[in-house]
Parts: structure tokens; C-alpha cells; sequence
């Protein structure tokens, strides 16, 4: 990890003081919660014994409680009181997802409103083709209401018509189909069936209401029926909520639901108390709410759109058990608590009272808390941090400089730049700084010495040498004793070998000198290879020499000598490491701004370590040693007269044939 990264790590431990804090406000919190859940429970649970005292209350049927029988009840919605008939329910407060879906095979869905004096229906029916009443069919589609009156006499209702628009009701009297004055419906075509407004009054309506969507092309039905009687029509009771009055609070909802969670009467509104109370909240202040409480579920009371309410906790208070639950509000700037309780008559549960309140009062006192808790804590973990990065941007921008001197010490011809910054500085990274261009000088003093040794030992070495020379000659002059002719010999021949080393020690330096004093002129690079070619088929007449040149000229600026000097190397090389009767290839490619010069041959491929190496003075791959010394200079030499020529040089094994292949990229 780099060295920003760890302090920036060591900075942010000190955010374990704002979580001590929240863990504190939460754990505060936690405890007001708990109290006024508990009180909450305690709350619904008196309501609902009450209302227990007075099953009247829930009485629908005269002869039975309320008690819903799955999908054969229908709930009517309250509904607003400014709905119209129109054939739609852009005016009911509704979306798609209110829709229940009409049991059976049909694509039927309906919905159901009651106001202060009529009973709303709207039903829609996807319906491929459409067929309607006419005076030579009986068959057509249609809808059948079921229903009981107040007198708990069944009767029926028929909608059919036989255009779209306003249409008649008609109600079955005697076996015969006659208008109802107090029902009108509004028949309307969609994009894939029909959809159907009714409304009628409420003093037609009894406990029970049913209706069935019958399809004449595919004698299909779906009905809400699954028995011989409709189910109840459920909807909230104004006689409940009458009496559920005296239980009302600014900040409390009380809401009792029957055995399947049908809504039957909600009183109060915690929607006033929240908007009026709360207060708006900075982002910061939002952002500690949401560290203490991370996740809530949205209020589900008032998203009972069907009319039904699944929550855990009513279901677990329908089973039996009272239960309890915390929610946020639609703005999610405060939270509510939710307290269901079973309504017990007789040892059977008949609903459940849920109470709802918000949490504002203590919102009031934690937050004041908490604010200010994790300001000044955050505020200095934000100080800390910030510091120690800024402190780390400078120690990694000071290192940073370092290693790139570092890595800028040695250029690419092998020579040592001992110039390193922060030297002058007074703390660790300045000793190291200091330690570092103390080696580098020392480093480029031995690096100048090594470069020069061979120079020096070659002007050293040939005054002795020729002494040597000298003194064989003069014996040799001379009659030698018998046996001492061999011994001789041998000493002519080592400085014959020593001359040679001489010679190839002092050639690098000869050609650094003769860089130095050449003179460039704009020559044909392909002339040149061509010809030096040609000279190398006589003198390697054991070897092949293939040659690839372009056919046009390839004019640079250079030094002609050198380059031939550059190439021999290169042949010599390969043909060291050929055998007898192996091809070498020379080859001259022409690119967009670069000329490639390469020389190929058979033979052992060269190991990857080595392939960086092999340009450096006295480094070989020569495993026998012959007659002639080889010391290394050969491809030093030829990577001398590359970069005099602001070109390249490299190598690379070659595959298929197994062998090597040495180039050289020249710039155009």
C-alpha cells in the first residue's frame, strides 16, 4: 500500500468516535422507542377490548358477524365526492395496480367505491370481439350484478346495451328484465375490450354483492361467486368510526380491520401531525437520521389501496398475537409506529385494531443530540483526514521525485547521472538522498574507470610486449639448444594471441574516437549492404549468404564506414555461430519512416536473460575458445555506431528454422 494510503488508513480510525457516538444515540433512542411502542400496544389493546364489549359494532349480516370468505367478498373504496359517470376512473383516485382481478377465465378486473349516497362499480374486460345487444340475438356480452337488498332478498341486475355510452339498467322482476331507476352504467370501448361505470344507490344494497362478466363468442363467465350466495360487500362502517370518535388523538391513526384485513373504519390522520411538526431538515441532518435508522419500511397503512391490510403485523394480530413494527413516513423525515391487537369475541378472533403514531417528539430530543454529537466529531475526523493526506501528498511527491531520479541514474549507454534532489533537506528522506549521490558518484567513477581500462591496459600492455617480441626475434636469430625450439614457438604464438586481445580491447575506443571525428553524408544504405555482401560471399566461402533488398534506393544520412564496420560485426557473429554450409541471410526492409537492417542464421537460439546483455562491452555467448580471442566487443561496437546513428539495435531467437536473427532500426 502506498504511503498516502496508509496514513489516509490511519486517519479514517479515528472515525470510531462518531460511530461510538451513534451507537450511543441510537442505543438513547432505542429506549424512547421502546417506550412508546410499549405504550402503544398497551393503547390498542384497550380499544380492542372494547370494541369486543360491542360485536354489534361490526354486525353487517343480521344473522352473522362480518367474517370475508376469500375472493367472494368485494370491498368498496371510499371515494371522493366529486366522482362522475363517465365509463372511467380518472376521477376515483386510482391506478392500474388498484384493479383486483375477476376470478375465472376471463381477462376481467374490476373495483368497487361507495360514496355518502351511491355505490360505485367499474369493471373492465379485455374482449377480442365485441358483441352487443340486438333484437334478433339473446346471445351478447354482458354483466350481471347479484346482490341482496336490505330485506336480505336475493336480486339481480343485468348491464348489456347495444351501442357505447349511457345505458340502462335493468333489474329482474317476475322473470322479466325491467329498468332500475335507482342503477345507471356507462358502457365505453378500449384499445382491446370494453370497461363498464356503475352506479346505483345505496339504499338498494344490502350485506351481499356479487357480479359475473359473461362472454358471448367464447361462453366464458368469471364471477366472483364460489358458492351458492354472493360474498359480502364490505366497505368501512360509519356507525364503527362513530364510535371509535372518542378514541381519537392529533397524532394517532386507529384503523380496525375484520378477520381478513378488510378495512371497516380509520380515525385520525398522522399526515397532519407529521407535516405540521416536522421540520426541514439540512442534508447533513438527514445524513445522521439515516446513520442511527439505515432502513425502514414505507408506511403501509395508507398504501391499502384494495382495501386490505397484509402487514406483518396485522396478519400476526389476525392469528392471535399482538404485534408491532416501525415505519417512515412518505417524506422519510420522521418514523411511525405501528401496534396491531386481535379482537377477541367469544374466544375467536373477528379483526384487529391497529393504532398508528409518529415519532416527532422524539425526533426533538435525539436529534438535537445527535447533530451536534457527530458535527464536532466528524469535523475533526474531516481535519484529521484532510492533514494527514495533504502530509502524505507531500512525503509521496518527495519520494516520488527520488525514485524517479533513481530510475533516471543510469542512461541507456551505460552512464551514470549521480545528480539527486532533496539533498539539502534536514530529515530521513534527505540522508537517503544524500546516501544515494554518494554512491552514484562513486558508482560513475568505477563505471568511467572499467570504460578506460581497456584502453590503458592495451597502451600499458604493448611497450612489454613489444620487449617480448623483440627478445623472440633475436633468439630466433640465433642457433637455439635442441628442445628449446618448441618452447619458443609457444611463446610466439601467446603474444601473437596477447597482440590480438590488445587490438580488440583498443578497437572500442578506436571507434568512440572515430564517432567522434566522423563526418555524415547522404548515402544509398542499400548500395552499401549490397556490396558488403558481395565481399562476405569471398571471405566466408563456407557459409550461404541470402540477400533481401527493396527495389528502390534507400537514401540516409550517416557514415557509410561506420555502417560497414557495424555490419561486419554482425556477419562475424552469425558466422561464428553457423555451421559449415549454413545460410545466413541479410536482409534491408523498408517501413513508414524506418529502414530495418537484420542478419539471420541457423543455430542455437539465445537465452532470454541474455538478450538485454549481449550489447554490453565483453559479455559472450562463445562457449570454445579458438585461436582468436573473442572478448565481447563485436555487438558493443555495433551498438555504438546504432545510436550514432540515432537508430536501434536488438535481437530475438527465431523459431522456424531454430536459430537468431540481430537488427537494427535506422530513422529516415
Amino acid at each position: 500500500m502506498r504511503l498516502r494510503g496508509q496514513l489516509l488508513f490511519v486517519s479514517l480510525m479515528t472515525l470510531v468516535l462518531p460511530w461510538a457516538g451513534c451507537q450511543y444515540a441510537r442505543e438513547f433512542e432505542s429506549a424512547l422507542r421502546q417506550s412508546q411502542e410499549n405504550a402503544l400496544a398497551d393503547s390498542a389493546g384497550a380499544i380492542s377490548r372494547v370494541i369486543a364489549e360491542k360485536p354489534s359494532l361490526l354486525v353487517r349480516d343480521p344473522v352473522q358477524l362480518v367474517s370475508a370468505a376469500g375472493e367472494q367478498d368485494v370491498y368498496a373504496r371510499r371515494l371522493p365526492s366529486f366522482v362522475t359517470l363517465d365509463g372511467f376512473v380518472g376521477d376515483w383516485d386510482i391506478n392500474d395496480n388498484d384493479l383486483l382481478s375477476l376470478p375465472g377465465p376471463l381477462a376481467a378486473r374490476y373495483s368497487a367505491g361507495i360514496d355518502a349516497t351511491s355505490l360505485w362499480l367499474f369493471v373492465n374486460v379485455s374482449d377480442d370481439t365485441l358483441r352487443y345487444e340486438t333484437p334478433a340475438t339473446t346471445d351478447h356480452d354482458r354483466i350481471v350484478i347479484d346482490y341482496e337488498d336490505p330485506a336480505g332478498t336475493p336480486q339481480s341486475l343485468l348491464i348489456a346495451t347495444a351501442a357505447v355510452g349511457r345505458t340502462a339498467v335493468r333489474r329482474l322482476v317476475a322473470g322479466q328484465w325491467q329498468t332500475e331507476p335507482g342503477a345507471q352504467a356507462v358502457w365505453e370501448e378500449t384499445g382491446d375490450g370494453y370497461q363498464v361505470e356503475l352506479r346505483m344507490r345505496n339504499e338498494l344494497v344490502g350485506a351481499r354483492f356479487g357480479l359475473t362478466v359473461f362472454d358471448s363468442d367464447s361462453g366464458l363467465r368469471s364471477s366472483t361467486f364460489a358458492g351458492e350466495r354472493p360474498g359480502y360487500l364490505l366497505h368501512r362502517l360509519p356507525r364503527l368510526e362513530q364510535a371509535l370518535a372518542d378514541f381519537r388523538f392529533d397524532n394517532r391513526r386507529l384503523v380496525v380491520v375484520d378477520d381478513s384485513g378488510w378495512l371497516l373504519a380509520a380515525v385520525g390522520d398522522t399526515r397532519t401531525s407529521t407535516a405540521g411538526n416536522s421540520r426541514n431538515y439540512p442534508l447533513l441532518e438527514r445524513l445522521f437520521r439515516q446513520s442511527i435508522w439505515p432502513s425502514r419500511d414505507p408506511d403501509t397503512l395508507r398504501e391499502a389501496r384494495q382495501g386490505r391490510l397484509q402487514t406483518g403485523e396485522v396478519l400476526s394480530a389476525l392469528d392471535g398475537v399482538a404485534s408491532s413494527n416501525w415505519y417512515s413516513t412518505a417524506d422519510e423525515r420522521s418514523a411511525i409506529v405501528v401496534a396491531a391487537h386481535p379482537i377477541n369475541v367469544s374466544e375467536r378472533v373477528i379483526g384487529a385494531v391497529v393504532l398508528e403514531q409518529t415519532s416527532d417528539a422524539i425526533l426533538t430530543l435525539t436529534d438535537r443530540a445527535l447533530t451536534r454529537l457527530l458535527t464536532l466529531t466528524l469535523g475533526a475526523t474531516l481535519l484529521a483526514a484532510v492533514a494527514l493526506v495533504g502530509f502524505a501528498t507531500y512525503l509521496s511527491l518527495r519520494i516520488r521525485r527520488l525514485s524517479q531520479a533513481a530510475e533516471l541514474a543510469m542512461t541507456p549507454e551505460g552512464r551514470i547521472n549521480a545528480a539527486m534532489p532533496e539533498t539539502g533537506a534536514g530529515d530521513e528522506i534527505g540522508d537517503l538522498s544524500r546516501s544515494f549521490s554518494g554512491l552514484l558518484a562513486r558508482l560513475r567513477e568505477h563505471t568511467d574507470y572499467l570504460r578506460t581500462l581497456a584502453g590503458k591496459l592495451s597502451h600499458e600492455l604493448r611497450t612489454p610486449l613489444a620487449v617480448v617480441q623483440s627478445s623472440l626475434d633475436n633468439l630466433e636469430a640465433g642457433e637455439l639448444p635442441e628442445g628449446t625450439q618448441v618452447y619458443a614457438t609457444r611463446a610466439r604464438e601467446g603474444a601473437v594471441r596477447l597482440r590480438s586481445i590488445l587490438t580488440a580491447m583498443s578497437e572500442a575506443s578506436r571507434v568512440e574516437q572515430a564517432i567522434e571525428q566522423a563526418e555524415t553524408e547522404r548515402f544509398d544504405m542499400r548500395a552499401v549492404v549490397d556490396g558488403c555482401v558481395q565481399g562476405y560471399r569471398d571471405i566466408h566461402q563456407d557459409k550461404t549468404f541470402e540477400l533481401d533488398l527493396p527495389a528502390e534506393p534507400c537514401p540516409v544520412v550517416g557514415v557509410p564506414e561506420l555502417i560497414a564496420q557495424m555490419l561486419d560485426k554482425l556477419v562475424d557473429n552469425a558466422a561464428d555461430f553457423s555451421t559449415d554450409g549454413a545460410a545466413i541471410r541479410v536482409s534491408l526492409a523498408v517501413s513508414a519512416g524506418t529502414l530495418r537492417l537484420a542478419v539471420a542464421n541457423p543455430g542455437p537460439p539465445i537465452p532470454r536473460q541474455m538478450q538485454g546483455q549481449l550489447f554490453d562491452s565483453m559479455v559472450s555467448l562463445r562457449s570454445t575458445k579458438g585461436d582468436t580471442p573473442h572478448l565481447g566487443f563485436g555487438l558493443h561496437i555495433a551498438r555504438l555506431i546504432a545510436e550514432y546513428h540515432d537508430g536501434s539495435i536488438g535481437c530475438r531467437s527465431l523459431d522456424d528454422p531454430t536459430g537468431a536473427e540481430f537488427f537494427v532500426i535506422f530513422p529516415r
